[in-house]
């Protein structure tokens, strides 16, 4: 009924993990489910449930009941195992192999203790207790850490506070687990305020209601709550600065700015950001007043006036129409006066175009020449226009330096013979077309002298001007060996290719071993270049390609119907290799040549909501194989209760993780979370494509695993967290497993 009504609900999302186990054989027992530290081990058992169990210091058993884990943090006392007296958990038959009972009982000797938990035998726990372990009967029992048993071991521990159900809008604390918390973000622990913590604004003041304009004004809020960081001031949009707290008010400082002739607005308001708001922002009206810069008799008190211009006399030799003086910013010219303040003619007030004279080219020759200085008459006219006779000035030629061509370099006119810009020589770039140098490379582009037999090679050329060029590469094979009677060099192979860039190479095999090296040609011009030797051995050791993802990141958000960009480098040393994208939705894209050919990189589309585990099988020519893994989360928008996304995320183990050891494994669901994404949307808002969604609580999630052994596992985050959410699980036997995670919203 519990997994009809889960499904029935719709908000769920399931992950498949293939985990592949290798049981190794472990003197005295099984070593994995450890503590995390022996201070946080309670005790030892040998299974999950129908278990024997050991005291905290005997090593038989590797199944560890751990304090950490059940409680959520550790205890940070010492001889945490220590009897007291009031802190035993069970009684046990014998330190080792021994069957338990509950701790109020007398019928074995050994106690198993810790720290400062108080624990009783209960049908269930009680809202401030966590069970450790469930027994099978009051005594002569088996135990389980998986709560299979009817009779729950349940303790509690005064160092553990736990929290109330309702927020506690001052501790720093988010304590009814929403990701909120207090009234604003100033505490470490959280980002946002708690919509149970609104924050208001009750009042605003200013100490000036009509400043000057640019002037510095002092804006006052009193807040409903002191020395919070999420009351801000506005002179209209303009953000104010925050001065200081005294009592519930906030006194921030202000640019009044330009005047506009209209009154502006001073604000108090809450961030949203932040902080919820209660009641509304505070407003009120100041009028600012325009500069009267002609009131300034000095430079320094016209010039800390933004709205107004220090005006001299004189610029160097040009007149301002008056004596020095105050004016409105922007409204102070200057003109051409002869005769004022030893001004000379300008095109300013009544003169010429200045008749600016260029060098100027003529064949490959630069002339050089200089501007003729006019003369002016009093009404700033000009006498002349003209300008010298430039002096010649050879540009030259240039040599390739590969001895393959060469170039003459002309001058440049820069526009035309009377616009300011000179003319210069040219830049030579000679039309030089040579191979340059040659290598040996691995299909990871790393220069390489030796290989083995079948592993394959790419050889490249490096050139100039080789673009659209047909190279050849023939390898040959040094001291004979191509035959009985062929005792010099002889050729192996020959290939050739059209260089796409300066830089041509082209991918081949060695199927047999020896020194080998090629020359590369360019067949056009018949230029041709030897490589360095590769010695190849007989010895064959292909090497896995490595799989590589690029993006997405892992944990990466989407929207739903949005085209996403998979990109990915993966290598491989010694041959091509192929990739396969698994899109986790039903869809796969497999590409080819990826070394020789092209990146491999595609583009994907998901038109389902969900977390997609993303999975990048690379392929080598002879059938090794690597794999990537990427996590990323589709969201979609709604109304009610389609707007909710709810994702189930698996942190560990990895898909198709190997786990060598006894057979437990590590599943870790505590990234899962779930999403509204309704419009508007309230809360802690955060934009996927064109949606806003906030996360609901997580202790509302409802997780339901089974396993390819036929066992299975419900509860809640809030209720169940180290049953469901965080916890070791035994396989029993070798080979590829299953584990699916169904996680729901209520």
């Amino acid at each position: 009924m519990r997994n009809r009504n889960f499904i029935a609900s719709g908000f769920l999302i399931i992950i498949i993990l293939a985990v592949i186990i290798l049981l190794l054989a472990i003197p005295g027992g099984i070593a994995a489910g450890v503590c995390s530290d022996s201070s946080q081990r309670i005790m030892r058992i040998s299974s999950a449930n129908n278990a024997h169990a050991e005291i905290w210091s005997k090593t038989n058993y590797g199944y560890e009941i751990c304090y950490n884990e059940i409680f959520g943090s550790a205890y940070a006392g010492s001889s945490a195992q220590t009897c007291t007296g009031s802190n035993k958990v069970v009684k046990l038959s014998a330190e080792t192999n021994a069957h338990a009972e509950s701790p109020n009982l007398n019928n074995y000797a050994t106690d198993v203790c810790y720290g400062n938990l108080a624990c009783t035998a209960r049908s269930s726990c009680l809202s401030d207790e966590k069970e450790v372990v469930s027994l099978s009967s009051e005594t002569n029992a088996h135990l389980a850490s998986d709560g299979s048993y009817a009779t729950k071991i349940c303790c509690k521990s005064s160092t553990i506070i736990t929290p109330p159900s309702t927020e506690v809008c001052n501790d720093g604390l988010d304590n009814d687990g929403n990701g909120e918390a207090d009234y604003d973000y100033n505490s470490a622990l959280s980002m946002h305020g708690d919509s149970a913590c609104p924050l208001s604004v009750s009042e605003i003041s200013v100490s000036d209601s009509n400043p000057a304009e640019n002037a510095n004004i002092n804006v006052y809020c009193t807040s409903s709550v002191a020395g919070v960081n999420s009351i801000d001031a506005y002179i209209d949009s303009t953000l104010c600065s925050w001065d200081s707290w005294t009592g519930d008010v906030a006194k921030f400082t202000c640019n009044a700015g330009s005047y506009t002739g209209s009154a502006k607005t001073a604000k108090c308001s809450v961030n949203a950001a932040k902080s919820y708001q209660s009641g509304t922002d505070k407003t009120a009206a100041i009028n600012v007043q325009q500069s009267l810069c002609s009131a300034y008799a000095s430079s320094s008190n016209c010039e800390a006036d933004s709205g107004c211009d220090w005006c001299g006399e004189c610029s160097g030799t040009k007149y301002s129409g008056g004596s020095d003086r105050c004016v409105s910013a922007g409204s102070c010219s200057y003109s051409c006066n002869k005769g004022k303040c030893g001004a000379g003619c300008d095109n300013t007030n009544g003169g010429w175009t200045n008749y600016i004279c260029d060098n100027y080219c003529s064949g490959s020759n630069i002339f050089s020449r200089s501007d003729i200085f006019n003369s002016c008459q009093d009404n700033c006219m000009p006498t002349t226009n003209t300008c010298d006779t430039g002096t010649a000035s050879s540009c030259g030629t240039t040599t390739c330096t590969l001895g393959i061509g060469s170039c003459n370099n002309p001058c440049n006119e820069a526009g035309t013979s009377t616009d300011g810009t000179d003319a210069a020589c040219g830049t030579c770039t000679p039309t030089c077309t040579a191979i340059t140098s040659v290598d040996w490379n691995n299909l990871n582009n790393q220069a390489i002298q030796s290989s083995q037999k079948e592993d394959s090679a790419r050889l490249t050329a490096n050139g100039y001007e080789i673009t659209g060029k047909n190279i050849s590469f023939i390898v040959y094979k040094s001291g004979g060996g191509c035959g009985l009677l062929w005792l010099s060099d002889c050729e192996i192979a020959q290939l050739s290719t059209i260089a796409q860039s300066n830089s041509a190479s082209i991918i081949w095999k060695a199927s047999e071993a020896g020194t080998l090296y090629f020359k590369a040609k360019i067949v056009e011009t018949g230029q041709e270049v030897q490589s360095g030797n590769l010695v190849v051995s007989s010895t064959e050791d292909n090497s896995a390609p490595v799989a590589v993802i690029n993006s997405p990141a892992n944990g990466a958000r989407f929207e739903i119907n949005t085209p996403i960009s998979f990109a990915q480098s993966s290598y491989d040393e010694d041959d091509d290799i192929s990739v396969a994208w698994n899109f986790d939705d039903g869809n796969t894209t497999t590409l080819t040549n990826c070394l020789a050919g092209g990146n491999c990189s595609t583009i994907h589309t998901f038109t389902t909501q969900g977390t997609k585990n993303v999975i990048l099988t690379a392929t080598d020519a002879r059938g090794r194989t690597g794999t990537a893994f990427a996590s990323i989360d589709i969201f979609k928008g709604g109304v009610g209760a389609d707007a909710i996304n709810v994702f189930a995320r698996i942190s560990e183990p990895q898909p198709n993780q190997v786990i060598q050891g006894s057979g437990w494994v590590r599943f870790n669901a505590s990234e899962s979370y779930a999403a509204n994404c309704a419009s508007p949307c309230a809360g802690s808002c955060y934009v996927v494509g064109s949606l806003q969604c906030a996360n609901l609580n997580q202790n509302n999630l409802m997780f339901n695993w089974t396993f390819d052994d036929g066992t299975a596992r419900y509860g809640t985050w809030q209720s169940n967290y180290s049953y469901v959410v965080k916890f070791n699980k035994f396989f029993g036997s070798i080979g590829t497993h299953t584990a699916t995670l169904k996680v729901g919203y209520p």
